[in-house]
């Protein structure tokens, strides 16, 4: 069988995906560059007593053009780690904006180890199915327990926190991580959360010791509401606000710096991401990871604010 050749497995991969939008939009923005020059050179262009007419035609290659510079942008592999680069090396350091520039924090929130892990939503898909972001989180905290419990540092509590982001499915976030969190660290001692009060679920396997208490933080649906209600749930256990943080890399930064200002100390522990090797130049996979990269952006601005 005839294998490809290079020129042609670069054309499918440019028009399959996102590419396929990408150009389409490339040949929308010369189709509409092309007509407007050709009706400047003709007698048909709008006269000067028609402008809002000749500012419309004038915009409507250039509205093309940036339309296909944005998404060609966003879908393109490597946009998107190196928007989140900064995000990620902030989200691991000890800066913020409220230590001084002069004599920056010095202290290692890890030192000693907190005995409490939280661990945020990232969204979910079906009433049965985390995200994919909410499921990285939940494998980077079971793999947490067990490395630290092999060092023989135990955790007394788990936070997995996330209310109900879509009141269709009539379920909260943390209620489907409590389920994925199970299939990898079975038989925890769980209680729940929600507005209306605690109560408790089942009880943990004697034989197991020393296993976490796994509390599920249900009324959230912001990562300020996750640092607020968070704080609540611990001081009503009369438990340290110094906890170990498990949420995406990207995320870890705006999280941190709110879960400080509720007055947590925070050992941040980004979970770990899955690479995936692009099979096209423009893909909807990484537009989408690129629009949440700027969300966290937009998010670090509001904080500012």
């Amino acid at each position: 069988m005839e294998q490809p050749s290079i020129f042609s497995f670069y054309v499918r991969s440019f028009v399959q995906d996102a590419g396929l939008v990408v150009l389409i939009l490339a040949i929308a923005t010369l189709a509409a560059g092309f007509a407007w020059w050709r009706l400047r050179q003709s007698n048909q262009y709008p006269t000067s007593g028609h402008g809002l007419t000749q500012r419309l035609l004038g915009l409507a290659p250039l509205l093309c053009a940036l339309a296909t510079a944005v998404l060609a942008a966003l879908s393109l592999e490597g946009s998107a780690l190196w928007l989140a680069k900064p995000l990620v090396l902030w989200g691991v350091s000890t800066w913020s904006p409220s230590s001084s520039a002069a004599s920056p924090s010095t202290s290692d929130p890890c030192t000693p180890m907190p005995r409490t892990l939280v661990v945020l939503s990232g969204g979910i898909e079906s009433s049965t199915m985390p995200s994919m972001s909410t499921l990285l989180r939940v494998e980077s905290a079971a793999a947490l327990l067990k490395n630290e419990g092999a060092a023989g540092h135990h955790f007394d509590h788990v936070v997995l926190s996330g209310g109900i982001g879509v009141p269709e499915l009539g379920i909260s976030e943390s209620a489907v991580m409590k389920r994925y969190f199970d299939l990898l660290v079975p038989n925890q001692n769980t209680i729940t959360s929600r507005a209306e009060g605690h109560e408790a679920l089942n009880t943990v396997d004697q034989h197991l010791q020393p296993l976490p208490q796994v509390l599920l933080e249900e009324a959230s649906r912001t990562t300020y509401e996750n640092a607020l209600f968070t704080r609540s749930m611990l001081a009503a256990k009369s438990l340290s606000l110094h906890v170990v943080l498990v949420t995406s890399a990207e995320h870890m930064f705006r999280s941190r710096l709110t879960f400080e200002a509720q007055g947590f100390q925070v050992c941040p522990r980004p979970a770990t991401p899955r690479r995936y090797r692009a099979q096209r130049l423009f893909t909807f996979r990484q537009a989408g990871y690129s629009s949440s990269i700027i969300h966290e952006w937009l998010g670090l601005l509001g904080y500012a604010i």
